[in-house]
């Protein structure tokens, strides 16, 4: 019993004092040198180095200094995205098999295209087999986004193309072709 209690506390005093000293190196690690504490290079009496310290002007807020930066030179030079349906592409971002749900899932955009109201479709084909599923697409930041399109089984297996149509009264685009693999 009495060893036991020993070690506890041996355990514990070397524990503490781990902790005292570590807790010391850490505070010289991040405290300010003092100017009774100056470094010297091996083997002489001059200091190393001479640090000097330096006024805050108060005065100074961060918004002051920003206000002082120089204006940036190096500046994004590309020509804005286009987005009034003069040039649009159709993208497939995702065309899959969804096990759980049992449906090929597909989504897509418009590139350079910015509207509410069109109408996506998209069109899967295998040997003669065709399936369609249509959504509604709505606007974002820089693109026109479809609704998720979804067409639910029982599809056979095999590899399907897939293609998202886009219309509106402005635009009628077709993506390329995305292959879906139904297991």
């Amino acid at each position: 019993m009495r060893t036991t209690r020993r070690r506890r506390l041996v355990i514990t005093g070397t524990i503490l004092g781990l902790g005292v000293i570590g807790t010391g190196v850490a505070a010289m690690a991040v405290a300010p040198d003092r100017p009774d504490r100056s470094a010297s290079a091996p083997g002489s009496s001059t200091p190393a180095t001479d640090v000097t310290p330096v006024a805050v002007d108060q005065a100074t807020s961060p918004a002051d200094a920003w206000e002082r930066s120089a204006e940036p030179t190096d500046v994004a030079t590309d020509p804005p995205a286009v987005t009034d349906g003069s040039r649009t592409d159709v993208i497939i971002s995702l065309a899959t098999w969804d096990r759980p749900s049992s449906s090929v899932q597909v989504n897509g955009y418009v590139a350079g295209l910015v509207e509410d109201g069109g109408t996506c479709t998209l069109l899967l084909k295998r040997d003669g087999t065709t399936a369609t599923a249509t959504s509604s697409a709505s606007s974002d930041a820089t693109t026109t986004v479809c609704d998720l399109l979804q067409v639910a089984g029982p599809l056979d297996a095999g590899t399907w193309s897939a293609t998202v149509t886009y219309r509106s009264a402005t635009v009628d685009e077709a993506s390329s072709t995305a292959e879906v693999v139904i297991p």
